[in-house]
């Protein structure tokens, strides 16, 4: 009769023992995930920085390039036949690349602004057909070989540049743009023809 009550102590103990293991074990595994998700961080930021040494920056040089349109005539871009050129590169399959050219586009070609930089849009997709803005694709460009998006550096959509008809990049920004980002591009054109730097095309 007196040894159930020792039964009883070894048991309460095993289960403080289990108990106990559980608790540590749970510690451990979010202290892992804890930094794990630091370590995400400190890779995308890392990303971030390798990306950005990849793109296309402000200050580049980019070659002449030539693209298409829909009725599979060519055009010379980026060039001094062509002069200093306002050029927006997208994706046909990249959402904020479709962002960008319904809310942006429009502006961008009919601003007499930028006029003498004939605003040129290019994709480097084949076919239209993914963003759904057809009133658009009579007039845009496209330009599907890797040649064209490794010279111009092409590893995130939408980008927006200024490039003089010598080919050095004036003014670049990559993303959907907002009133502030456009009021820049503005600035710096107006200032670009005022120092002779952007030569609108002959």
């Amino acid at each position: 009769m007196q040894k159930k009550p020792e039964m009883k102590t070894k048991v309460d103990f095993a289960h403080l023992v289990l108990v106990g293991s559980v608790v540590l074990a749970l510690f451990f595994c979010f202290k892992l995930i804890a930094a794990n998700q630091g370590l995400d961080k400190q890779l995308a930021g890392v990303h971030e920085e390798y990306l950005e040494t990849l793109c296309l920056r402000s200050g580049d040089w980019v070659p002449p390039a030539k693209a298409i349109n829909l009725r599979g005539e060519e055009r010379q871009i980026c060039s001094e036949k062509s002069g200093a050129t306002l050029v927006q590169i997208i994706s046909l399959k990249c959402a904020a690349s479709g962002i960008q050219t319904r809310d942006w586009w429009p502006q961008l070609a009919s601003d007499p602004r930028l006029a003498d930089l004939n605003p040129t849009l290019v994709a480097i997709e084949e076919e239209p057909g993914v963003i759904g803005y057809e009133d658009i694709y009579e007039n845009m460009l496209y330009h599907p070989r890797p040649t064209f998006r490794r010279s111009y550096r092409v590893y995130q959509v939408p980008i927006l540049a200024l490039v003089s008809e010598t080919g050095e990049v004036q003014w670049l920004y990559r993303g959907v743009l907002d009133q502030s980002v456009y009021d820049d591009l503005i600035k710096t054109v107006v200032s670009s023809k005022g120092s002779g730097n952007a030569t609108p095309p002959a």
